[in-house]
């Protein structure tokens, strides 16, 4: 019964208040360049990694074990994702890598996310669990995975507004120098006009 409190104490803890952001940022990644996110992860805690790339220009990214250079998980070809990662009982220190080394002329947009939550089941015998625990703490999974769709989502959306606005802002100066142009075209035939009727009236 106490496991079972315990459980559900952390787990609710955790979902209320330990969601805490480590740092986002949205950056670039030169030509010919590679980026890495450095992270310490203390015992009894979760990272959650979101990253959002660009969709024509994804990048190879990775999460690696700083000490033993074990590549945690690996994305190709991909321009989101999601990763929740333990910390296994222990500190581990773990870098998040954006490759941009083999382009040779495009820079690369990264936008990504990294927070540190606590870890319902840590220091609890998995054995002692009944049912309903283990459901508290696949919930618990459920709901950071959950979190990273809907940050990725986040990331989508401030992408398609800066579309949108960049967009708007184009079709605005087209529109500008269509007046300007149509102004400067009236102008000048005016002017001619003017030299034809005098020279008319000249030779009148």
């Amino acid at each position: 019964m106490r496991c079972t409190q315990l459980l559900l104490v952390s787990a609710l803890a955790a979902l209320c208040l330990g969601i805490l952001p480590a740092f986002a940022l949205l950056t670039t990644v030169g030509a010919g360049e590679g980026f890495t996110a450095t992270e310490w992860l203390p015992p009894g805690s979760i990272v959650v990694f979101t990253f959002m790339l660009h969709p024509d220009y994804p990048l190879p990214v990775a999460a690696r074990d700083r000490d033993t250079g074990e590549v945690l998980y690996e994305w190709k070809d991909r321009h989101s994702g999601v990763l929740n990662l333990p910390s296994l009982g222990k500190k581990r220190v773990l870098h998040f890598s954006f490759n941009n080394i083999n382009s040779m002329f495009t820079n690369a947009y990264i936008n990504f996310d990294i927070r540190l939550v606590a870890d319902p089941s840590y220091n609890i015998d998995s054995t002692q669990l009944d049912p309903i625990e283990s459901n508290v703490q696949l919930l618990f999974l459920q709901v950071q995975r959950v979190k990273g769709f809907l940050q990725v989502f986040n990331f989508q959306q401030s992408g398609h507004h800066a579309t949108v606005v960049d967009t708007n802002r184009r079709l605005l100066l087209w529109s500008i120098l269509q007046v300007v142009g149509f102004v400067v075209a009236s102008g000048v035939q005016l002017y001619f006009l003017k030299l034809f009727l005098e020279k008319k009236r000249t030779l009148g």
